[in-house]
């Protein structure tokens, strides 16, 4: 299109952690960290699970808010939506780029390629992924 100018606010990374054996987004993250570059891994969690809708009585009316005015129980648990509640396991932060800065871009391109393609390295000593990946909100969470 030939803009230069930045289109989105809170960009992710797409993680295909078949393609790195299994490596863990985690792992990956920390790789990137120690070449210098900022990357946590995650994003915001399924906001179907989040407390205000599921256990909070936001309304006073002794039970959660999800069902307080609904006929019905609408709650959705955990495992009725299974990509939205995988997904921290697949996305990671890339800066925002706010300025088109062609030298810094690459700088973090050259850092993320440069994990990938020695990933067998970091296979050893991969722990995997923490049980609880992102949080809600959007904030930067350190790794």
């Amino acid at each position: 299109s030939g803009t230069t100018m930045g289109g989105w606010y809170a960009p992710l990374g797409l993680y295909h952690p078949e393609e790195l054996e299994g490596l863990s987004v985690s792992r990956f993250c920390e790789a990137v960290r120690a070449e210098g570059f900022n990357s946590t891994p995650g994003c915001n969690k399924s906001l179907h699970l989040h407390p205000i809708f599921n256990t909070i009585d936001v309304y006073n009316q002794g039970k959660p808010t999800r069902i307080a005015n609904s006929a019905s129980d609408v709650r959705q648990p955990q495992g009725s939506l299974p990509v939205s509640e995988t997904i921290q396991e697949r996305v990671f932060s890339v800066p925002w780029f706010k300025h088109y800065r062609p030298q810094i871009i690459e700088e973090y391109a050259l850092a993320f390629r440069k994990v990938a393609e020695n990933y067998k390295e970091l296979l050893a000593g991969d722990k995997g992924n923490p049980e609880d990946i992102g949080g809600w909100g959007m904030t930067v969470r350190r790794g």
